[in-house]
């Protein structure tokens, strides 16, 4: 698909996608939702190296902030009002979640939802 293409189906410029693309501009959560519901894949898809297939950076990473928050599994959930199960499935990467439940989770953990979305750092 062309850059132009897919701005056009997220409603953005071809011109911006490109510039994204080759680093030159940052994205924002709500465009970076955009992009991966026209390309028809979760956020998480479109932030994680195309060779991590068990999804390893951002799911870590989600646990990393927790433990550093001195959270459990149940606290986190209670805090962002999701079960504990839900929690466990997003830790271990079974579930894509939706960018509410980024913001939900980034909000319980006091930090920026793109902080949950930084892979690699361990």
């Amino acid at each position: 698909m062309t850059q132009e293409r897919l701005g056009a189906r997220a409603g953005l410029s071809g011109k911006f996608v490109g510039e994204v693309e080759r680093g030159e501009k940052s994205i924002s959560l709500d465009s970076l939702a955009l992009v991966a519901r026209a390309l028809g894949v979760g956020i998480v898809a479109l932030v994680e190296p195309a060779d991590n297939p068990e999804r390893e950076g951002t799911t870590m990473r989600l646990r990393q902030i927790r433990k550093r928050e001195g959270l459990t599994q149940a606290a986190l959930a209670a805090k962002a009002r999701f079960s504990r199960e839900y929690v466990a499935r997003l830790e271990t990467g079974r579930h894509d979640p939706p960018i509410s439940t980024l913001r939900a989770l980034a909000r319980a953990l006091n930090v920026r939802p793109c902080e949950l979305l930084k892979g690699g750092s361990r």
